[in-house]
């Protein structure tokens, strides 16, 4: 049996839910980038798992904020290294 311990908030937040296409096509993706920054603007990374990632984004977008791209860590365990710097090598100007 699958168990998913997640916070109830996560059930009716629109932006958590996934279309039907993404569970027929595709497959699981251990770091999510962020598709909603320009790559030669961002100047700070910040890597989240879970929750946290809607909470900085509302955050960022409450501020404005252009130049920092938030990664999602999807796999903890192990590490996905090589997508990490995959995701990292896209941001030539990150400190």
């Amino acid at each position: 049996p699958l168990i998913v311990f997640t916070p109830k908030s996560m059930l009716r937040l629109k932006a958590a839910a996934s279309k039907i296409e993404e569970f027929t096509t595709g497959g699981f993706r251990p770091v999510i980038g962020d598709a909603s920054v320009k790559a030669e603007e961002v100047r700070k990374v910040v890597f989240c798992a879970g929750k946290l990632y809607y909470d900085l984004d509302a955050e960022r977008e409450k501020r404005g904020d252009t130049e920092t791209a938030i990664i999602r860590l999807e796999r903890l365990y192990p590490l996905p290294g090589a997508e990490i710097q995959a995701e990292i090598a896209k941001y030539p100007n990150a400190e």
